[in-house]
């Protein structure tokens, strides 16, 4: 485990990098984290990316539950499985893949 002293001057040798490199706290963190924003090429293709998903994972989970819930030959034990996991991806699918895909195309 690092001792106060240690910690310290890792402390003083960021201090001095930092004024020694003459940059902003802006700058710094753009060097450190990137930019804050993406670029409309990275932004477009990622939000119809996500929208795919979002309305072929809707579809698809919709489908699975009307097939299970309509033919009395598929209710057994583990289609029944099945429509719960379809249930529990619809949620997914609801509460964060839309979300997500509408952060990525405002965030620019």
């Amino acid at each position: 485990m690092d001792s106060p002293t240690d910690e310290e001057s890792e402390n003083m040798k960021f201090l001095r990098y930092f004024k020694s490199a003459n940059l902003t706290e802006e700058d710094y963190l753009i060097s450190l984290l990137g930019p804050k924003h993406l670029s409309l090429h990275v932004a477009i293709p990622m939000t119809i990316l996500y929208l795919a998903i979002f309305f072929t994972g809707i579809l698809g989970n919709i489908i699975t539950c009307m097939v299970i819930i309509k033919n009395s030959s598929m209710q057994n034990a583990t289609n029944y499985y099945l429509f719960s996991l379809a249930i529990s991806d619809l949620t997914l699918l609801a509460l964060g893949k839309y979300s997500t895909s509408l952060a990525v195309l405002f965030t620019h």
